[in-house]
């Protein structure tokens, strides 16, 4: 069935791995909101989900968010393993000093849907990309939408977009 997931108005710090892990499998559904968190000093991803699975869904809203001082990991990290479906909407966060990319939305396994909506974001320092839209396999899907975000000393590119016909 369908479960529902609010985390608001908290401080999220210093794990040795991700400050904030969602994992959608086995034909689960959830709705969640990832709402005006401080997420801070992790050794990897601040957010990451992985949505996979013949069924399952995520629809996420990650809306007014800090999230910055990772060690080795992207701010957030969206992805939709085999069969996994995700609607996303990355809205009004600050995101910055992360060992990665800032946002990646990444869809890495075979039927895979993603519908991503990332606007009015501040995202600086990231080592690598600021938001990189990442579409691997060619029967995959992988929507989106950039908007009003404002990227300052991205590490190898302000934004990028990537898609393969290979199959993974």
């Amino acid at each position: 069935g369908a479960e529902s997931l609010s985390i608001t108005n908290s401080t999220i710090r210093e794990s040795q791995g991700k400050g904030i892990y969602i994992d959608v499998s086995g034909g689960g559904v959830l709705t969640a909101a990832l709402d005006n968190n401080d997420i801070y000093n992790h050794s990897s991803h601040g957010i990451h989900t992985y949505t996979h699975d013949t069924g399952s869904s995520l629809n996420l809203d990650i809306t007014g968010s800090r999230i910055h001082d990772l060690t080795t990991g992207m701010g957030i990290y969206a992805q939709a393993g085999t069969n996994g479906t995700q609607d996303l909407l990355v809205d009004q966060d600050v995101i910055t000093m992360t060992g990665d990319d800032g946002i990646q939305v990444h869809n890495s396994g075979n039927y895979s849907t993603t519908t991503a909506v990332v606007t009015g974001n501040t995202i600086t320092d990231s080592t690598d990309k600021g938001i990189y839209l990442y579409r691997y396999s060619g029967s995959s899907a992988l929507s989106g939408t950039i908007k009003g975000n404002t990227i300052l000393r991205g590490g190898t590119y302000g934004i990028y977009t990537y898609t393969s016909a290979s199959a993974s």
